[in-house]
């Protein structure tokens, strides 16, 4: 038995999956006493159980992993797993992984990886109905949690202001760091720096099938790198890793994709900015 049992809607072994850093190290931080419950297959390094169906691999328009839980078949093991782990907290890396316990009376604590009810009204529209569907959701759940996790500041001010979380229920756990240097070593890193020649290296990683980093993506290659080529010719190169693939249409000289790299960290120290989908 496990003193958490940890919820998420994807496999944190997957590479290509948003969110993946963040419920690592969650998951690392809390050993030994953590118990990861994902889409089959179970973790190959931690403690855990996976459910049968995963409709994140739907590549369809919004992200459909987000109703896995939902899905009877799921729920039933979800719950089985809290029954047979008997833990003291349920933690939740999605407000979508939030219903499937319900009842069961165990302390429930989120870790919001961002105010989905935002993002959704910047993407959509606030009048738009998946938009009401979303922040009905968040206001409940985190009206519900005993703890409720943030990403920044910003972010916990969003929750306060919107839906009126208590100061004494929120705790920030930043995602920026700065990593220490490790003896990690990436030979394909090793060569572009040799070929650095007094360019500026920018670096874009993400989950590059996401809609949000498919439009960054499209807004870098036809906007923001002709206007750096414009005002500075041959001074930026711009690296982009992650997966499954580049999204089709995003061209330029002065873009160059990675594919998905074993380790982000020789990169980050090669990059001299780092870029975000942030508009």
């Amino acid at each position: 038995m496990s003193a958490i049992l940890l919820t998420s809607y994807y496999t944190i072994q997957n590479t290509a999956t948003g969110g993946k850093r963040r419920v690592d190290e969650l998951v690392r931080a809390l050993q030994p006493d953590v118990f990861l419950l994902q889409p089959a297959p179970a973790h190959p390094g931690f403690a855990g159980a996976g459910y049968p169906s995963d409709f994140g691999r739907h590549k369809r328009g919004v992200n459909w992993g987000m109703f896995n839980l939902y899905w009877p078949p799921n729920r039933r093991v979800a719950r089985r797993v809290a029954a047979a782990q008997a833990p003291k907290v349920l933690l939740a890396t999605s407000i979508w992984c939030h219903d499937s316990f319900a009842g069961l009376g165990i302390p429930r604590a989120l870790d919001a990886q961002n105010v989905d009810g935002r993002a959704i009204a910047e993407r959509y529209g606030l009048n738009h109905p998946f938009t009401h569907l979303v922040r009905a959701q968040e206001r409940r759940v985190v009206r519900q949690v005993e703890c409720l996790f943030c990403c920044s500041e910003t972010d916990a001010e969003i929750f306060r202001c919107d839906y009126g979380v208590p100061d004494a229920k929120i705790r920030v756990a930043p995602n920026g760091v700065r990593p220490p240097r490790t003896s990690v070593r990436d030979p394909a890193a090793e060569r572009l720096a040799a070929e650095r020649a007094g360019r500026c290296f920018l670096l874009f990683m993400g989950k590059l099938d996401y809609a949000p980093n498919e439009e960054a993506l499209g807004f870098i290659s036809k906007d923001f790198l002709p206007e750096l080529e414009r005002r500075m010719p041959g001074r930026f190169l711009c690296l982009v890793c992650g997966g499954p693939e580049m999204p089709a249409g995003v061209h330029h000289p002065a873009l160059r994709y990675l594919g998905q790299v074993p380790d982000v960290t020789p990169w980050l120290e090669l990059a001299d900015v780092c870029l975000a989908p942030v508009f």
